[in-house]
């Protein structure tokens, strides 16, 4: 009974630091602006997987809050939530991929990660989608899969969508009626 015990005590002192960081007085800490509690809470957890933890320290590096402004390690953090699903950091690596941020211009990547945040419901990601299929940027160009994409984004209260989608209707009064507008 006292080895158990023993070993217990000597677990639980041993036990990394890791196990006690927390996700919310993470993000609380963030929100303060207090950038050296926020990566004490955040890094381990974002080492260990959490795809959240991963996201905002994408932004802390992105922003050079607490840690050096770095691109790199920005992308890196964003990446790292994206491969788990995070549908924020699938939006921003796409962003960072697509402009060459952090990581070789590849804009067939970008559309990859757009793709799976409109998935996730990201309604910015089906704007960025429908722009890039209507220049052609990472894909095919295509004028119909781009339009309804940023009809997608429209429905789902992206501004920027519904203005680009008026702009086309008043540069291209040809296509047929409510080909801009439909839901």
């Amino acid at each position: 009974m006292r080895a158990n015990l023993l070993s217990l005590v000597v677990a639980i002192c041993c036990w990394p630091c890791a196990a006690w960081a927390d996700l919310s007085l993470g993000r609380k800490a963030l929100a303060e602006g207090d950038y050296p509690s926020a990566l004490s809470e955040l890094r381990p957890l974002a080492e260990r997987g959490d795809a959240e933890a991963c996201l905002l320290l994408g932004r802390m590096a992105e922003n050079g809050w607490g840690m050096p402004q770095s691109d790199v390690a920005a992308w890196r953090w964003y990446k790292a939530a994206a491969d788990r699903g995070e549908p924020q950091a699938l939006l921003r690596a796409g962003e960072f991929a697509e402009s060459g941020r952090g990581v070789p211009l590849d804009r067939r990547l970008a559309f990859t990660l757009y793709q799976r945040a409109a998935e996730a419901g990201s309604a910015p990601a089906y704007r960025r989608m429908g722009e890039m299929a209507l220049n052609g940027w990472g894909r095919k160009a295509d004028a119909a899969d781009g339009v309804l994409w940023l009809r997608q984004a429209a429905a789902a209260g992206d501004r920027e969508a519904a203005e680009t989608l008026a702009a086309l209707a008043r540069q291209r009064p040809q296509a047929p009626e409510g080909f801009y507008s439909r839901p």
